[in-house]
């Protein structure tokens, strides 16, 4: 979007081509000298980003058996299992916060803060659950001629074309989800 010279101003307005909208968003956060909530929320966000790069850089090993807890003041806390991968990871520390560093920045490339990790803090103890994997797709098989029939009866009565295709749809994926969470029981 170019700018336009006001009227009766008499200077020429300068065009500058458009920044990236992450880049402009933090400059504009930086002007605003961000309030706690606001600065709270971008700070919660890195942290977030760097815990998902911690996921992804070190090895599916190292990841099964640590977790990336908090980040503060240029520190990750870190969980494992045992004291001896807490000694492992001592000793390749600096390998870690290099790849940490270097996937947070492919993750977010317009990020002006900086590597955020600076140094690890490690820690032994019990890991957070991990995430439960996704259903895996065969098991999400369509849903058969008697689930849509039954779906189509329940809605026979709604009026609004566009509110009985969501809500079909919406049934039938619940069906499917429903057989497929039994399956895995």
């Amino acid at each position: 979007m170019a700018h336009r010279p006001r009227k009766n101003s008499g200077k020429k307005m300068i065009f500058r081509p458009p920044k990236a909208s992450s880049t402009e968003v933090w400059s504009v956060l930086k002007k605003l000298e961000l309030s706690e909530p606001l600065y709270e929320l971008t700070a919660r966000l890195r942290e977030l980003n760097v815990c998902r790069a911690w996921r992804e850089s070190v090895g599916e090993s190292i990841a099964r058996r640590s977790a990336a807890t908090a980040l503060g003041r240029g520190v990750l806390n870190v969980v494992v299992e045992a004291p001896a991968w807490r000694n492992e990871l001592v000793f390749i520390e600096a390998e870690i916060v290099r790849r940490v560093n270097q996937r947070y920045k492919e993750l977010l490339p317009n990020d002006p803060v900086g590597p955020p990790v600076k140094k690890l803090r490690l820690s032994v103890g019990a890991l957070p659950a991990p995430p439960a994997p996704p259903l895996p797709k065969e098991k999400l098989r369509a849903a058969t001629d008697d689930e849509a029939r039954d779906v189509d009866a329940r809605l026979a009565e709604v009026k609004d074309p566009e509110v009985r295709d969501a809500a079909r749809k919406f049934l039938l994926a619940s069906l499917r989800a429903e057989r497929a969470e039994r399956a895995n029981k």
